[in-house]
């Protein structure tokens, strides 16, 4: 199945090519996470939010054909 993704900040950096708040379609088995998605792009599960259709979800959310997932910088503060 093939979703969209969209990545901003750092996390661009881990996918060869990407530029900040670019969509590219990444193809998935039928079933798969938003974490098997991660794991196939070697981003860290760590550093981050994960949106889709607006609300915050976390990486063992299934993913459905043509959804897309925001990757999103987390912030750092003090």
């Amino acid at each position: 199945m093939r979703v969209e993704l969209q990545v901003y900040g750092e996390i661009s950096y881990f996918i060869p090519g990407a530029k900040h708040g670019q969509v590219f379609e990444l193809d998935l088995p039928q079933g798969a996470t938003i974490g098997t998605a991660l794991e196939q792009l070697g981003i860290p599960r760590t550093m981050f939010g994960l949106f889709l259709k607006g609300r915050h979800v976390t990486v063992d959310k299934t993913l459905n054909p043509g959804d897309r997932v925001y990757l999103l910088e987390a912030l750092n503060g003090g």
